[in-house]
């Protein structure tokens, strides 16, 4: 697949693909209190009545508000939004990523709630977020994959001297050797099409001397919770993110790069695991950048949005490829001073909810949802927030 030209002029209007998707099923009865619980999907409760489904001009988003994230729920059809979920378990945690599930009653969200300092201890090493799941009516909590313990770092030092043949710094707060600087997270939540499990990218990311190691790898995870799979070993720095399974032919999009050289690469795994991909196009088949992040297919498969940035653009943009010719459309772009932080479709194909960043007056970093129209000849935007703490829209 050869990405043909740009259009600059949206003319696709993704309304074609159809109002397919997938359909969650209503269930009926009364909907009983039920626990928290963190063994793994276990409910507490004897009655498993499913939660009613959320409807399809409903979605869902993180509100980083002044204490714990919340995930809210934004209603089209009425122009309302409502908390469902506050992640606090005592303390206040924040969310890294969402995604409501394709039977659209269950959100997944990545986060360090519920961490165990007693089993995830400073000293060999602060974990991952874990990824839980909530009912889309706020109730059964469950952890789905535990934390990503680091299993390096467990030399004892005093001062960097121990640690640099090993490439490392001393951390002083709990004696024990580090890399420089390092991160490691998990996010970029995607549900498999049948909704039996949950792609996710872990970054672990840090310095030795003046290069940039590690990288990020894609997993995989159980919907019903377990031990999660890791795929593609990490080689220098190289990155493969934006999971975005088909939804009908079993393959899976990844955008793939090397951390020092630039060059993202969108490949197709056609067979699991995710190792061997074919690459759809590079950068330098565009002219553009593609972001490394949220890449989605369409229900019918006819195409996927992806960002990109720099080049035709002048700020962060959203593009849409149509699979069989090829043809890129601009399906939105930010304006001047403004970047994008994530975006998704809406079942109908017509619709996309995404997040803009941009400064405020103080300075300050600001967040809001937009619904942008892909009816129009040229798609419209319209914002939906306005307190500056809102993003990471699922639908």
């Amino acid at each position: 697949m050869q990405p043909t030209r740009l259009l600059l002029v949206p003319a696709f209007a993704l309304a074609a693909c159809g109002g397919g998707g997938w359909k969650g099923v209503a269930s009926g009865g009364s909907k009983p209190t039920k626990k928290p619980t963190v063994d793994g999907g276990t409910p507490t409760t004897t009655n498993t009545a499913p939660p009613q489904p959320l409807s399809e001009d409903t979605f869902v988003f993180v509100f980083d508000g002044a204490g714990a994230a919340e995930l809210h729920a934004f209603d089209l059809a009425t122009s309302s939004r409502r908390a469902i979920f506050t992640v606090d378990d005592g303390s206040a945690w924040s969310v890294r990523d969402v995604a409501l599930s394709p039977a659209r009653d269950t959100i997944a969200f990545a986060s360090h709630y519920g961490y165990d300092a007693m089993a995830y201890p400073l000293e060999d090493g602060l974990p991952t977020e874990a990824i839980w799941a909530v009912d889309v009516d706020g109730t059964d909590v469950r952890r789905l994959m535990a934390p990503l313990k680091d299993d390096r770092g467990t030399v004892e030092c005093t001062h960097d001297s121990t640690c640099e043949p090993l490439g490392m710094v001393c951390d002083g707060a709990v004696s024990r050797c580090r890399e420089s600087a390092r991160t490691r997270e998990v996010g970029e939540l995607a549900w498999s099409p049948a909704g039996d499990a949950l792609w996710f990218v872990h970054a672990d990311h840090f310095w030795q001397g003046t290069s940039l190691r590690g990288g990020t790898t894609l997993g995989r995870v159980a919907a019903t919770g377990g031990a999660p799979e890791l795929f593609a070993a990490n080689g220098g720095c190289a990155q493969v993110t934006a999971p975005a399974p088909h939804p009908t032919d079993g393959s899976l999009l990844a955008v793939r790069s090397v951390c020092t050289s630039g060059g993202a690469r969108v490949v197709r795994f056609d067979a699991m695991p995710p190792q061997q991909g074919t690459e759809l196009f590079s950068e330098a088949d565009l002219e553009f950048w593609v972001d490394l992040s949220d890449m989605e297919w369409t229900r019918d498969g006819r195409g996927f949005v992806f960002g990109a940035y720099g080049g035709s653009f002048e700020s962060d943009a959203i593009v849409f490829l149509e699979a069989a010719t090829g043809t890129l459309y601009l399906a939105f772009e930010a304006a001047s001073g403004q970047w994008i932080e994530g975006q998704d479709l809406a079942p109908d194909g017509k619709r996309m909810v995404v997040c803009v960043g941009e400064r405020g007056a103080d300075d300050e970093a600001r967040r809001d949802l937009y619904l942008v129209d892909l009816t129009a000849t040229t798609p419209t935007a319209t914002p939906l927030t306005t307190d500056g703490k809102s993003c990471a829209p699922s639908w």
